[in-house]
């Protein structure tokens, strides 16, 4: 049977003997039993190095190269000290303080490999660069990055949302007119992204609001008209003039 497995970072594949390459088909391994639950301890490789888990706890192996020779005594220390839930993160080197506020930057080990954090601001640190050999300068650029990459995550949800209030408007506009479904095919037509694309949804935009105003008046002209084929005018002068209800019913 094939099993393809990744050699975890930190590791030279020049050390890699057959010995260690069948040690690492091995994995998930279990070290033995924790005495404090009855519960088997696991050693294996992940995306981000080595680590221990037992029931609903998790370590890692700071050192990569312990993969090979820690043994069930260690790896129920490591275990005894892990906090339940998922790895908690760890400081890796502490880069000092920022040159605009003075806060602390750090560069941090946590669940989904290092990070930079920054106050509230967590950069991702490429996969290429080491962690240990990042400098304050360095650091500061992927803080930026990491601003400008928020900054445009917010504008894309307010765009999607006015997108979606747009479509909505014109929606209910399709709903007045079959000129108006005629012009939204032709503007469905064009790219867009583009300047005829926007300015044919204007013109759209301000038929319907043609068409509505047009509907409102007629509906106004009709209660006009309603109002004086009842009389209602004249019924209300003879009621005016009237001195009693009994002189307005026999007039």
């Amino acid at each position: 049977m094939l099993k393809n497995v990744s050699i975890p970072k930190g590791i030279e594949l020049e050390s890699i003997d057959i010995d260690k390459a069948r040690f690492l088909c091995s994995l998930p391994k279990s070290l033995g039993t924790n005495p404090d639950n009855q519960k088997e301890i696991f050693l294996n490789t992940g995306r981000f190095g080595p680590y221990l888990k037992c029931e609903n706890k998790s370590a890692r192996l700071e050192n990569v190269e312990e993969i090979f020779s820690i043994g069930l005594n260690r790896a129920i220390t490591l275990i005894a000290d892990a906090k339940p839930g998922r790895m908690s993160s760890s400081i890796i080197k502490d880069l000092g303080e920022h040159p605009e506020d003075k806060k602390p930057v750090r560069i941090m080990k946590g669940q989904y490999g290092p990070y930079i954090k920054y106050k509230s601001l967590n950069a991702t640190i490429p996969e290429e660069k080491d962690p240990t050999e990042l400098n304050m300068e360095e650091a500061l650029i992927l803080i930026e990055k990491r601003r400008e990459y928020d900054k445009n995550k917010k504008t894309k949800k307010k765009k999607k949302k006015m997108k979606i209030i747009k479509i909505l408007i014109l929606s209910l506009a399709l709903f007045c007119t079959n000129q108006s479904i005629v012009l939204a095919q032709d503007c469905s037509k064009l790219d867009k992204l583009s300047k005829e694309y926007a300015e044919c949804n204007a013109k759209l935009l301000k038929k319907n609001a043609e068409v509505l105003k047009n509907k409102a008046s007629d509906k106004i002209e009709q209660g006009k008209k309603k109002f004086d084929k009842l009389n209602i005018k004249d019924k209300l002068l003879k009621f005016k003039n009237s001195k009693s209800h009994k002189d307005f019913v026999e007039n």
